[in-house]
């Protein structure tokens, strides 16, 4: 599968648009109902839209990293106020499309920022909101054993360690495009050098041999050359 195709590119885009936006239905109709607006539940309806609109910000000012960690202190302080102020009857969803442009938005930051100490410390702080954020489940779950959050946290873990290894992937293909076009460049360098070696060292060659040839013409024939010189006055 060839990912550099536009028409493919174009249809995982339209896809990728589809899923967030049935994701935040599913936020918004999270057990049949609308959350109540004036509780907790109806943050994660308003963080979902705020991460996507970080992941597809087209501006490069601010740049990504410093997107990706708003988006994860952020995430981190949302989840720290819904467990610690709803009730055991919320309803609602813990921000399914949230998580999903948080994982997104783990994977093009591991792949994309420049530095790889500014993109582990991005990665880790995303990585550490993903799994904190089904944690928004305890206070729901608080008479079930907290089952959910737990299941959540697990499998936000698998999804977190995909996102990273999406993300690597990236990043290595990009670097092994670098050092190629490196290699090449380091390539055509070399040889225009050797060309332009070639090139002075057969003119200084031909100098060298016009030179010697004047001296020996000079100690052979110096009347003649005296004459040449006189006619050339």
């Amino acid at each position: 599968m060839n990912l550099e195709s536009p028409l493919l590119r174009r249809a995982l885009i339209a896809a990728g648009w589809i899923v967030l936006g049935l994701l935040g239905l599913f936020d918004v109709f999270a057990n049949g109902q609308v959350p109540d607006p004036h509780g907790t539940t109806l943050l994660p309806m308003v963080s979902g839209p705020l991460v996507c609109l970080a992941l597809l910000w087209p501006a490069r000012r601010p740049n990504l990293q410093v997107r990706a960690g708003l988006v994860a202190g952020g995430s981190l302080v949302l989840t720290a106020v819904i467990v610690t102020w709803a009730g055991p009857d919320s309803n609602g969803t813990f921000g399914l499309l949230e998580s999903a442009a948080l994982l997104v938005l783990l994977s093009r930051a591991v792949g994309a920022v420049p530095r790889p100490r500014t993109a582990a410390a991005v990665a880790a702080a995303l990585a550490v909101a993903g799994i904190a954020i089904p944690l928004r489940l305890l206070p729901a779950d608080i008479h079930y054993d907290s089952d959910g959050a737990i299941t959540g946290s697990l499998l936000m873990t698998l999804a977190v360690g995909l996102a990273l290894a999406w993300g690597l992937r990236a990043r290595l293909l990009e670097d092994r495009r670098n050092r190629d076009i490196a290699a090449v460049r380091q390539g055509q360098r070399l040889e225009l050098a050797h060309d332009l070696h070639d090139f002075v060292a057969h003119h200084v060659t031909d100098i060298i041999v016009q030179a010697n040839a004047a001296l020996a013409l000079q100690h052979t024939a110096p009347c003649a050359s005296a004459s040449k010189r006189w006619k050339a006055h």
